[in-house]
Order: structure tokens, then C-alpha cells, then sequence
């Protein structure tokens, strides 16, 4: 989201997130956005490489991204990037 001004504002952006997704989507989020591959991602978190695609196509679907490399701008945007 952009402020009165026009620049996006980070901490807004974070809210949105947790507030429309799952905290189990902005894990998925996290790791994609780390470029970890859906194998990979299925991997860390115990999942079917399908619930793990699952998982990504509602996030971009709820954030409006089409996909990763949009999904990575708007973590970047919105200041959501967590650690590895």
C-alpha cells in the first residue's frame, strides 16, 4: 500500500499479510521468496509438493501476484522478508 506521500508503506503491507493469509501461506511465502523450490519447500515443512502448490496458488491469488517474481517484489515492497 502507498501513504500520503506515495511510497509504500512497509509496515501496512505486513499487516495485510497476516491478516489474509494462513500462517501457514506466509511460511510457504517466506520460503519462495528465499528461492527454495516446491520439493524443497515440501521437504522443510512435512508437506505433499501438491498442498505446497496449493498453498502458493492462494497466496499470489489473495495478493494478487501472478507469479514468484511478483510474489518476491511485493515481500521486498512490503518489507515481509523473514530469515531463512
Amino acid at each position: 500500500m502507498k501513504n500520503r506521500r506515495g511510497f509504500w508503506d512497509g509496515k501496512a503491507g505486513r499487516h495485510i499479510v497476516n491478516r489474509i493469509l494462513s500462517a501457514r501461506e506466509r511460511e510457504v511465502m517466506e520460503l519462495i521468496v528465499h528461492g527454495y523450490s516446491l520439493s524443497t519447500i515440501a521437504d522443510k515443512l512435512y508437506l505433499s509438493i501438491k498442498t505446497v502448490s496449493t498453498y502458493k496458488t492462494r497466496l499470489l491469488q489473495k495478493l494478487g501476484c501472478t507469479q514468484n517474481s511478483e510474489l518476491v517484489d511485493y515481500a521486498l515492497r512490503h518489507n515481509i522478508l523473514g530469515k531463512k
